[in-house]
Parts: C-alpha cells; structure tokens; sequence
C-alpha cells in the first residue's frame, strides 16, 4: 500500500473510527484503525470493538493498492503532529512508513487477516430522518438512560417505530425521557439501540455540515447508520424493555407554569447545599402562585422562591437535584410546565410550546414532608 493523503482529511476520519475502538478488548488488533485502499481515488478506515463498529471514506491519491491495520492511538498522535499538509503512507512487510516533509516515522502493524471488519447488512428500504431532529432526539433522550450495566437493555434508548411516528425513549427506572417525531413510514418495529452508539453519532452529526440525512436500515441483530462518508453499524441491545407507559401520568390534579430559566437557575444554586447531603434531594413547595425550593445539609440550608401559574392546590414534594438540572438543560423552551398528582405519583414535564416532547421524574421521600 503507498497513498498520499490530506492530513485534516485523515485526522477527521480517525477521529470517527476511534469512537468505535475500545482498550478493553481481548483481541489486539481491534484496538488498531483498519486501513484499506477500495478504488483508484479513496481509502477506507474501519475502527470495531466488535459492539460498535465505524467506516470512514476519504479522498486519497492511490499509488499502490493495499491494507494495513496500525495502534490506533499512536498513529492517531502521529498524525496530529505531522509538519505538513500532505502525508505519505506506505506499508513494506510488517511496517507502515509515515513521512511528511523531513519527518519519518516506522510504525508496526498489526495481521489484517486477523481484524474482523464490519458485518454485511441487507439494505432494504432505508428510513430518512433530518440530521437535526435526530440530534435533538438524541439529546433530549440519551442523558436518561441508565448506567448501571446490571439491566443491560436500560443502558439503551428505546426506538419504537409504528405508522408515521418515531419514538425514542431512555430510562434509569428514576426517570423518563420521551421524544416523538412524525415521520412518513409504513413500518412498525420495536428495538433498543446502545446509548453509546447513539452517543458517537451525535458527535458526528454535530461536527459537521455537509450532509442533512441520516439513513437508518434495520436487521434483527444490528442497525446501520450512514451519514455523509461515515457508516455506523452497531449490535441491537436484546432483551423486553421495561412497559414504561404504565408510568406516564395520564391525569393530573396540579398544573404548573414557570419559567425555565428561573428554575433551572434556581435548583441550580440550591444544588450546592444539595450536594453535600448523601440524599441529593430538594423540596418543591407550591403554594398559590410561589414555587419554593430548599434543602439543607450538615453543612448549610439554602431556599428559593420564584414565581409560577398555579392551576390547582398546594403541596410539597421531594425530588433528586440532578434529574431536574438534566432535564431543564435539554429543553429549548421558555417555559414549562408541571403536572403533579400529589407527593408520591411522579411529576410529569413538558415544554410549554410542544407535545412532543415528555419527561416523568419520580419524586422522593425526604424528612421535611
């Protein structure tokens, strides 16, 4: 193998194909970036934990066909540092020679013959989603997702498909995020893809301008994912996800406006006397049109009050300090609103300009209740 090649373009696409390399791997050459030569004009790279697995295309000027597969991390470092525009590939037997003006580095590299490339996936029709919508899907999803990998299918966002709507759902049993977008589809599925593969996409999609379409094909076992240059093929999570719409509210005997801002300012502030106390938790008092936030700990109290729409009774209730901040830092609206039932039924959050958008927080016992 012997390519030239633009030194940005190669730093970007490593910086795609490592997304998908992990440390922890038993298998020595997956923690190397594969390269190829696929036509006269472009190369491919291929990072695979054998989980998640991404392919990048770029330009490059082929001099000679070959692959070649190399430590990921250190020809990731070596290329950064490069002193020109342009860099020079070659591979001879076991090395890979890298040269950029008067700077020449010998890299090993690993058996090619070894390194399980990405799986082939039947393309069927493919569902289109704008790149936005599906970042902000993402976005206002992911951050719900459990981290506890003793329940493996929680670490996963839920994609449920039915006719001319896509839901995505993430959850950690504490709390519900859920995002809902119309979409022109005749099909019905159910998956739960790995927050982590969504994670990686995220980073991609939002780097980059060029390309508006991200296109999803689904099998059994995996979902493909492309985008501009960039293929994304990653293992389906298995096993039941939990029924989580037994626990959305459907009724609601207390409705709450504010502002956004105020409250995630205030919760904010009040975190930091939360955050000493084991707990973690903030009492929400409404009475008539004052919300009044407090907490305390060993080493202080703090106590809040902004001003709300109250469309019912008063009461207090508990809630965890981050699950608030996470929510009301993903929403785009100027206000929202609060529905509760009483202080053990969860509180259910919405924007005040959408319905498509909800988030359920179950509410906890603390001493001043």
């Amino acid at each position: 193998m012997k390519i030239k090649i633009d030194k940005n373009s190669l730093i970007n696409a490593i910086n795609n194909v490592q997304k998908a390399i992990s440390n922890k791997t038993t298998i020595e050459v997956h923690k190397d970036i594969y390269i190829e030569t696929i036509n006269e004009t472009q190369i491919k790279l291929i990072g695979n934990d054998l989980n998640l697995g991404i392919e990048t295309i770029i330009d490059a000027e082929i001099i000679e066909n070959g692959k070649c597969t190399v430590n990921s991390r250190l020809f990731g470092e070596i290329i950064k540092k490069m002193p020109a525009d342009v860099i020079n590939l070659e591979k001879n037997n076991n090395t890979v020679k890298i040269n950029a003006n008067e700077t020449k580095f010998n890299l090993k590299t690993g058996n090619t013959d070894e390194f399980i490339t990405l799986p082939p996936i039947k393309q069927d029709a493919a569902l289109e989603i704008d790149k936005y919508i599906f970042a902000d899907m993402i976005r206002q999803t992911i951050f719900a997702t459990s981290k506890d990998e003793s329940r493996p299918i929680l670490n996963g966002l839920l994609f449920n498909l039915t006719e001319n709507k896509l839901t995505m759902v993430g959850l950690d049993l504490y709390r519900i995020a859920m995002k809902t977008y119309n979409i022109e589809t005749q099909t019905n599925n159910k998956i739960v893809i790995p927050a982590k593969t969504l994670a990686e996409l995220y980073k991609i999609i939002s780097n980059d301008d060029d390309e508006e379409i991200v296109k999803i094909y689904i099998t059994d076992k995996y979902i493909k994912l492309t985008y501009a240059n960039v293929l994304i093929i990653s293992r389906l999570l298995e096993g039941e996800y939990i029924d989580y719409q037994q626990a959305v509210p459907t009724e609601h005997q207390i409705r709450v406006k504010c502002s956004r801002q105020e409250l995630y300012k205030a919760i904010d502030r009040a975190s930091l006397i939360a955050s000493q106390d084991n707990n973690k938790s903030l009492l929400f008092e409404l009475d008539n049109d004052i919300l009044n936030i407090s907490t305390n700990s060993e080493l202080g109290s703090v106590s809040e009050k902004i001003d709300i729409e109250n469309n019912g009774k008063n009461l207090k209730i508990g809630f965890n300090t981050r699950y608030w901040l996470d929510i009301l830092k993903v929403l785009d609206s100027d206000n929202v609103i609060l529905e509760f039932t009483d202080n053990l039924h969860p509180c259910l959050v919405k924007p005040d300009d959408s319905e498509l958008y909800s988030y359920v927080i179950f509410p906890v016992r603390i001493a001043s209740q």
